[in-house]
């Protein structure tokens, strides 16, 4: 008991993060302890000092998700794409969210915007 103790207050006392990267490690650590309000605060942060980071940008909508926030996931998600066409995990978000939206109006067009975004960055 005193060992678990000792163990928060190391937690609550350690120092926060001071770069993008920083804080998007602290997002995706809140994530996956099941805190997607502290986890969207950390992406946020993450955005705000590097908007074009796509691992935050990835996990700012994992989070929005996480929390129903179907429209503003999508809207990371794409962002992220942009930055970083490559990233596969938000390609697979992005067509779970709108699959189970069963968006047939945005699918297509989301889903153009990545494979132009992926051949546009092929090509260079």
């Amino acid at each position: 008991m005193i060992a678990a103790l000792t163990l928060l207050l190391l937690i609550a006392q350690a120092p926060q993060p001071t770069s993008s990267d920083g804080w998007t490690a602290a997002g995706w650590r809140a994530l996956r302890a099941g805190a997607a309000e502290e986890a969207s605060a950390d992406f946020a942060q993450a955005l705000r000092l590097n908007g074009a980071n796509p691992l935050a940008l990835l996990g700012a909508g994992s989070a929005a998700n996480v929390r129903g926030r179907t429209d503003d996931a999508r809207l990371y998600l794409t962002r992220a794409l942009r930055e970083q066409p490559s990233l596969t995990a938000a390609s697979r978000l992005l067509g779970e969210i709108l699959h189970r939206a069963a968006d047939l109006n945005g699918y297509p067009k989301d889903i153009l915007t990545v494979v132009l975004i992926r051949r546009n960055s092929s090509a260079t």
